[in-house]
């Protein structure tokens, strides 16, 4: 009984989705405890011009730490590329929609994991186009968004985006 009782446990702490705004709403989200954002799916509506976003949290490998937020990191119809300082990686996002301008400014908060450092960091390229879905998932536990580029179409009214990953590995014996 025991042995059920932490299978089950541990599947509902795999993670929790959820959605952090509404259309032209305000979007103000953190993931909770130790847990990392590791999921971001949205989609875009042309009625509201603009998206409604979905989120995932994970169990993190190790103790978050040093967590900030940023200001917001661009102006309206803006490009931005966002990375965290150091060995930071996203765990939450800030964001408010303007209707004349049809489009969001953005803040992010960092964080670093205790005894953490960033590797093998790469692009994903931009995983959506203008008016369509964005999914994407890390592909493993200590794997986390450590960067943000978005580009805004006046055309289309939407953002496409392009997330920069990261491994987050133990620092070794040296310090690096």
């Amino acid at each position: 009984m025991k042995m059920m009782v932490c299978i089950l446990l541990a599947g509902l702490s795999v993670t929790t989705a959820f959605v952090v705004n509404d259309y032209d709403g305000p979007m103000n989200f953190s993931c909770q405890g130790d847990t990392t954002l590791r999921h971001l799916s949205s989609s875009h509506t042309n009625y509201y011009e603009d998206r409604v976003w979905s989120v995932g949290c994970y169990p993190a490998v190790a103790r978050l730490e040093n967590c900030q937020w940023t200001g917001y990191v661009n102006d309206f119809d803006q490009t931005f590329d966002f990375e965290c300082p150091g060995d930071g990686f996203i765990n939450g996002i800030r964001s408010f929609h303007n209707n004349y301008y049809e489009d969001r400014k953005w803040a992010f908060k960092c964080c670093e994991m205790q005894d953490r450092v960033r590797r093998n960091c790469r692009n994903t390229g931009f995983v959506n186009s203008y008016g369509g879905d964005l999914s994407y998932t890390t592909a493993h536990a200590y794997q986390n968004f450590h960067g943000w580029t978005s580009i805004h179409n006046n055309y289309y009214e939407d953002r496409i985006f392009d997330f920069q990953v990261c491994d987050y590995v133990e620092r070794d014996a040296s310090g690096f």
